[in-house]
């Protein structure tokens, strides 16, 4: 098996050598420039915030506007945020 880091398959992925790389995880974002090729590691950054802050406000959002919500399982609010929360171009 090949270990790539995730910077380089994100480059091969879409053909440039200059991006940032932001990588959105369940507690934590990680966001790593990278100019022509090489990651620049004065810039690398950790965010404190992931899909676990969507996640939690998605149920306090459902329940504070519907009380037969109150008690949605893990499962079911994955599958909302899944299906309808999502990002695009401006």
């Amino acid at each position: 098996m090949l270990s790539l880091p995730s910077h380089l398959v994100i480059l091969a992925n879409i053909a440039v050598d200059t991006v940032v790389v932001v990588d959105i995880g369940y507690q934590e974002a990680v966001v790593n420039p990278v100019c022509h090729g090489f990651p620049m590691i004065q810039a690398w950054q950790v965010l404190p915030i992931g899909t676990e802050a969507i996640h939690n406000k998605l149920r306090t959002l459902l329940s504070s506007n519907n009380t037969e919500i109150q008690n949605l399982s893990e499962e079911t609010l994955e599958d909302i945020k899944v299906r309808s929360c999502f990002v695009t171009e401006k």
